[in-house]
C-alpha cells in the first residue's frame, strides 16, 4: 500500500468552495472576543474585592449589597414619584437578607459591654496597679535580701550578747526559729529576764 496522495487526490487543507475570511468577518470575531473578555473582567472586578477579606468585611459587603438591592426595589412613599422598579415582595426579601447580615455583623462592629470587663488574676491582685512586673520582682528580691541581712545582724547581735551574758540563752533560741520563707522575719525577741 503506497503512502501519500495519489496524483490528483487532495488530503487535508481547506475544503473546496470555502470562502476567504474578509476583514469584516475578522473584525467581528475580534469584537466578540473583546466583549467576552470585558464581561469576564467585569465579573472578576465584582468578585475580586471579596478575595482575601476577613469574614466581617465580607458580611459588611453582603449587607451593603442587600441594602442597595432593597433600595432599588423600594416602593415609593406617598409624597414621592413612583418607582419604576418597585416590587414590594423583592424589597422585603432583600431587606430581610440585609437585616440577617446586620445581625450577624453586629458583634464584630460593636462588642457587648461585658467583653470589656477584665478581672485581674489572683496573683496580681495584691500588686500595686500600674507597676511593671520586673520592678515588682526586683522589689521582692531586695526585700528578701534586706530580711536576710536583718536576720544575720540579729544572729550576730545574739551571739555577741550571749558571749557577754551567758544566762541570756532565750534570745538565741528565738532567733533560730524556723522561717516560713515569705520574706517576713518570724523571730520574736523577748526581753532578757534578770535575776535579783
Amino acid at each position: 500500500m503506497p503512502r501519500g496522495a495519489q496524483p490528483g487526490e487532495r488530503r487535508g487543507g481547506r475544503a473546496k468552495g470555502t470562502p476567504n475570511k474578509t476583514p469584516l468577518q475578522k473584525a467581528e470575531a475580534l469584537a466578540a472576543r473583546v466583549a467576552k473578555a470585558e464581561a469576564r473582567a467585569a465579573v472578576k472586578v465584582a468578585i475580586e474585592p471579596l478575595e482575601h477579606k476577613l469574614a466581617k468585611e465580607v458580611l459588611d459587603w453582603g449587607m451593603q449589597y442587600c441594602v442597595a438591592r432593597a433600595a432599588f426595589r423600594r416602593p415609593a412613599l406617598a409624597d414621592e414619584p413612583p418607582n419604576p422598579n418597585e416590587d414590594e415582595g423583592e424589597f422585603l426579601k432583600w431587606l430581610s437578607l440585609a437585616a440577617e447580615s446586620a445581625k450577624t455583623l453586629a458583634p464584630y462592629q460593636s462588642p457587648r459591654l461585658l467583653a470589656h470587663a477584665i478581672k485581674a488574676p489572683a496573683t496580681e491582685s495584691c500588686a500595686a496597679p500600674g507597676t511593671d512586673p520586673k520592678e515588682r520582682l526586683k522589689n521582692l528580691v531586695r526585700a528578701a535580701i534586706a530580711a536576710d541581712e536583718i536576720t544575720l545582724n540579729a544572729q550576730n547581735a545574739a551571739e555577741n550578747a550571749s558571749a557577754a551574758e551567758p544566762e541570756n540563752t532565750q534570745l538565741a533560741a528565738d532567733l533560730s526559729a524556723p522561717d516560713d520563707a515569705d520574706g517576713v522575719l518570724v523571730a520574736v525577741i523577748s526581753p532578757a529576764t534578770s535575776e535579783p
